[in-house]
């Protein structure tokens, strides 16, 4: 009886660990690194960028990027920072790119938005927000873009509708 009991509790405690979606803020870090940190701050514990990636959005508004590392980018104000390859980069919950989806599912339970389509680079996107602050921007996501069921770039950002 005893043992049918544990198991009850296991079982419960997992569906209600895997129901809660939101994550503290705390955890929305990618390499160390936070959305919003100063680039001083990126290069104390990585160095100087290698170099400045230029993404064309349009003739108009092109979006640069500094580079840390292969496949490490982060935005001028890093308002975004993502990995996009297997470089040792972690999440603050040790989830990389090349690791099984299954994991992020494990590690932070249903996501608060999945995005399906049938994209030529990913399957879904799966989006955990934070929890604090959500009453006013910024607020604070993070995004496993998945592949053939394998994570294959990782994203922190903030955003502010």
């Amino acid at each position: 009886m005893i043992k049918k009991i544990l198991f009850v509790m296991v079982v419960v405690s997992l569906f209600a660990s895997t129901c809660f979606a939101k994550i503290s803020a705390s955890r929305i870090v990618l390499g160390g690194l936070a959305s919003g940190c100063s680039l001083q701050y990126a290069e104390s514990v990585y160095g100087p960028a290698k170099k400045v990636y230029i993404k064309r959005v349009s003739k108009a508004q092109p979006e640069f990027y500094y580079v840390f590392g292969e496949s490490f980018y982060c935005s001028p104000t890093f308002e975004e920072i993502y990995i996009d390859a297997q470089n040792g980069v972690k999440t603050a919950d040790g989830i990389t790119v090349g690791s099984p989806a299954n994991n992020v599912l494990l590690t932070y339970g249903n996501p608060d938005d999945t995005i399906y389509g049938d994209n030529l680079f990913y399957d879904h996107i799966l989006t955990y927000d934070a929890y604090e602050n959500t009453d006013k921007p910024p607020y604070l996501a993070l995004e496993f873009y998945i592949k053939d069921n394998v994570i294959r770039k990782i994203s922190v950002f903030r955003f502010h509708h």
